[in-house]
């Protein structure tokens, strides 16, 4: 599908951030409350790694240690992600969001279902690591170590794909409840914006940057309702990470939705 280009004579006038954000109040509840040899020497080597990748996590969301990368290959780990935000505030990398027109503002304030999850991440991760679920997945994210960028994208979009779907309401008893990925693997079960956040975390624990991805709103006109998805660059193809369908897509082949923002760490885009 050829990108849609934004003609000048046909510009939009500028609409307030604030009135978009009550409009999507009333149309998407995402935007409400606008509020990782011997027996002794394994052990060893496995407490290693998984204290390595609980920091690649960790340091993955951090905005304000200067960034930093090591190889820890030797002893069963990932490459420590940049431990800052990467991407500057400007135009940053271009990705394919179902070929819409996009306009960029840099203010992520308004939207606390997503700083809200995330500072939450922040807060709690160190303290879940002895939980069952999330040492399966420091290990799961552990053994990606030498995998191709694709082969990443695939085994994380697999491996959160097979949490059960379940509303908000029947999981959490309220209408619209954005989990931690240690709350989501815990229960074993959530809805989209769920799968979309554990993805974005787990991807840039493997090394992605902020500008690579992206997690998007839609209207999903097959289910004629809005839902959430995580579209992620690599190699130039922006693909489309959807708990869906089982199969990762490019963004060029999915037409059933219509984008209606999208938003990264750094800025968000309506489209």
């Amino acid at each position: 599908m050829p990108r849609r280009t934004r003609q000048k004579a046909n510009r939009r006038p500028a609409i307030p951030n604030q009135l978009w954000t009550r409009m999507w109040q009333l149309f998407c509840p995402w935007v409400g409350d606008v509020d990782h040899n011997s027996l002794e020497d394994s052990l060893r080597r496995r407490r290693m790694r998984n204290l390595l990748v609980a920091a690649t996590l960790i340091g993955s969301l951090l905005n304000a240690t200067p960034a930093a990368t090591a190889d820890f290959s030797k002893d069963g780990a990932i490459v420590l992600a940049a431990l800052n935000n990467t991407v500057s505030h400007g135009k940053g990398h271009r990705l394919n969001i179902f070929g819409a027109s996009e306009q960029r503002h840099s203010d992520i304030r308004p939207f606390t279902k997503w700083t809200g999850v995330i500072k939450r991440f922040k807060k709690e991760f160190a303290g879940s690591l002895k939980q069952e679920e999330v040492q399966d997945w420091m290990k799961f994210l552990a053994s990606l170590e030498t995998a191709s960028g694709h082969e990443k994208i695939e085994a994380v979009n697999d491996y959160m794909n097979a949490v059960t779907f379940t509303s908000d309401v029947k999981n959490y008893g309220t209408r619209d409840h954005w989990a931690t990925p240690m709350e989501f693997l815990k229960r074993g079960k959530g809805d989209c914006e769920d799968y979309a956040m554990a993805k974005y975390i787990s991807l840039r624990a493997l090394g992605f940057r902020q500008d690579q991805m992206r997690m998007v709103i839609v209207f999903d006109h097959v289910m004629q309702m809005p839902h959430a998805l995580l579209i992620v660059e690599n190699d130039g193809e922006s693909l489309v990470l959807d708990n869906q369908n089982p199969a990762v897509l490019s963004a060029d082949d999915v037409s059933r939705y219509k984008p209606i923002y999208s938003i990264s760490q750094v800025a968000w885009w309506r489209h």
